[in-house]
């Protein structure tokens, strides 16, 4: 309040019990909220008394949101981005969620305007929305031990991946290589922590798990002594 009014679907007497970590990177914010499930609105008045319009990229390592914007309903799944924007009205339903949110303010992406209002209020529900939801997560997992001095490389970058994954093409893609491979390797990391205990885990088998090629494999692993090292138990943090 006043961005937003929220009221909780499930409670316990006067019990709410949630947390929220907040990262202020200048124009972009990021956030990880882990809550039981809401009901959020933003209308005309909170728009008044809280007039921001960021950006917002949201998603859900666990939980749902059934979202209603000037521009339609829709359902996220967990799993699934979103983007949204806090210059309109909005309202969502979600379960009890472990969610990672992206705000960002319009001024430093003014370059993206017509890909973001042509991709605002719908979900991410695409090969490249998976591949940017592994992104997410990655930079999350990073920004407890980042310095002060990756900060502005971090908050430049985030733009590219969202370029490159709302609206792919070889020039996009080209812009985000690293944010693209940064996502993947998170992808590795997971599949690793799934099958470690598998006699059939070999660079071939996750070269088929991930859709990408042996030479990509080699390339995401290069910083951390190779693939076959990696899989070592333990050895479970890649670069980001």
């Amino acid at each position: 309040s006043p961005v937003f009014d929220i009221l909780p679907i499930e409670q316990v007497g006067d019990e709410f019990h949630a947390q929220n970590v907040v990262w202020s990177l200048g124009d972009v914010m990021i956030s990880r909220v882990v809550a039981p499930s809401v009901h959020v609105k933003r209308k005309k008045v909170n728009l008044s008394k809280a007039p921001t319009d960021h950006w917002v990229l949201t998603y859900c390592r666990q939980g749902e949101t059934d979202v209603q914007t000037p521009k339609g309903e829709f359902n996220a799944a967990g799993g699934v981005p979103f983007l949204w924007s806090l210059g309109e009205e909005f309202e969502s339903k979600r379960t009890r969620v472990d969610r990672i949110q992206i705000m960002m303010s319009r001024g430093a992406l003014s370059g993206l305007t017509p890909l973001l209002e042509a991709s605002r209020g719908s979900a991410l529900a695409t090969p490249w929305g998976s591949l940017l939801g592994d992104y997410i997560i990655a930079v999350e997992r990073s920004l407890p031990s980042m310095q002060p001095s990756d900060v502005p490389r971090l908050a430049a970058s985030i733009p590219s991946m969202i370029a490159a994954c709302i609206a792919p093409s070889a020039e996009h893609s080209m812009l985000a290589q690293e944010e693209i491979e940064g996502g993947l390797s998170e992808r590795a990391r997971r599949a690793i922590q799934a099958h470690l205990q598998s006699p059939q885990l070999r660079p071939g088998t996750l070269c088929r798990i991930l859709g990408i090629s042996r030479s990509q494999l080699y390339r995401l692993f290069e910083r951390t002594g190779g693939v076959a090292q990696y899989i070592q138990p333990g050895a479970f943090e890649p670069a980001i």
